[in-house]
């Protein structure tokens, strides 16, 4: 009984290890969004990148929060609205002006990313590839 016992604790600590590996080996490269990291070793932003965050600084630039409304569990929303069509929502009351970027991944035939401010992450803007 305690050769089992032992030799489930080994199985286990390898298991273990080769998950503490694997994830010190991927770790930088990780993503939230789980795509590849953005940034190369050359120092530039990809080409999908670039287009990304062009797409929606014009989006933003046509775009004005509508009127805030509460979800059902009692949490403020802005809607960022271009030609009165929803492209977004904001978790705070932040100028648009002020927002800048965070990470961004593909969504069936867009894209979305994360609005910041002041280092946080306050909204979502969908980016369609027009």
């Amino acid at each position: 009984m305690t050769t089992g016992r032992c030799s489930n604790l080994r199985f286990t600590c390898t298991v273990l290890a080769i998950g503490i590996l694997h994830a010190g080996l991927a770790g930088p490269a990780a993503h939230a969004s789980g795509e590849a990291p953005v940034l190369r070793a050359s120092g530039g932003l990809s080409e999908v990148r670039r287009s990304i965050e062009d797409r929606a600084r014009q989006l933003l630039a046509a775009a004005r929060k509508g009127r805030s409304w509460v979800t059902p569990r009692g949490v403020t929303r802005w809607p960022i609205l271009v030609n009165d069509e929803l492209r977004g929502s904001l978790w705070e009351n932040v100028e648009l002006p002020s927002l800048g970027f965070g990470d961004h991944w593909q969504a069936g035939d867009s894209a979305r990313i994360e609005l910041t401010h002041e280092g946080r992450v306050v909204g979502m803007l969908w980016v369609r590839h027009d």
